[in-house]
């Protein structure tokens, strides 16, 4: 299934062209830590019911966020090397920055409104409309 995928977006080759040692290259040189956790997982040998030894993890098989990083990072770098000011996620962005304009008017006037009478009920209220835009983002993305 991965290499249907593969396939379907030859559109882009600077993507896909690099192969799991350059793969783990750049991710030694990206992100470090990361690679040191990596490399510790790759090397390890389990043994399922004794008989298989479980195969190392290929870049398909990683985690999802490790997996979507370092996605990013290979669209990040394939528009670097185009050298373009397009930004792939610019019509999401603006949709959704329009969408929240009135949110963010609302929560300035909340503020405006409770200026020098700051309880603990209204920086609690402030605080979970804050983390809710987080949380929102990361169960729409993630």
């Amino acid at each position: 299934e991965i290499q249907k995928l593969k396939g379907s977006i030859r559109v882009y080759p600077p993507i896909w062209k690099y192969e799991q040692i350059a793969e783990k290259a750049a991710l030694k040189n990206d992100y470090e830590g990361v690679y040191n956790a990596f490399e510790a997982w790759e090397n390890a040998s389990y043994i399922v019911g004794g008989e298989e030894a479980i195969k190392p993890p290929s870049w398909a098989s990683l985690p999802g966020l490790w997996a979507e990083m370092y996605a990013y990072r290979r669209v990040a770098d394939f528009f670097e090397f185009k050298k373009t000011q397009f930004d792939p996620m610019y019509n999401e962005k603006y949709r959704i920055l329009r969408k929240s304009v009135d949110t963010v008017e609302k929560i300035v006037d909340m503020l405006d409104e409770h200026r020098g009478s700051w309880s603990l009920e209204t920086l609690t209220d402030f605080l979970h409309v804050s983390t809710w835009a987080t949380t929102a983002d990361s169960i729409k993305y993630g």
